[in-house]
């Protein structure tokens, strides 16, 4: 794919609920990135501005697991280019242990 996206948040503070990002959150926001094949890795744009709803929080103990689902936007621009790149109605679930 050309495009990757990677949630960053910490799973020990994260609740059911509504967040909001921009240029200067560390944590509870949406990274986006692009693929440069004439640089052969994938380059991280700057999140702007964004959304992160989290809507389900579900363990499961036996398997050490935290289940994460919601929804997401997030508005994105290159560092060096000012590409911009806008995600919406994006939706996620993830696992992490605990």
């Amino acid at each position: 794919n050309e495009y990757g996206i990677r949630f960053m948040f910490n799973p020990n503070n994260l609740a059911v609920g509504n967040y909001t990002f921009d240029a200067e959150s560390n944590e509870n926001k949406v990274v986006v990135s692009k693929y440069n094949a004439e640089l052969g890795y994938q380059e991280e744009f700057v999140s702007t501005s964004g959304t992160f709803n989290v809507t389900s929080v579900t363990e499961v103990p036996l398997a050490n697991l935290t289940i994460f689902e919601g929804t997401f936007t997030v508005t994105a621009t290159h560092p060096t280019t000012n590409e911009e790149v806008t995600i919406t109605n994006g939706v996620f679930k993830t696992a992490h242990d605990f």
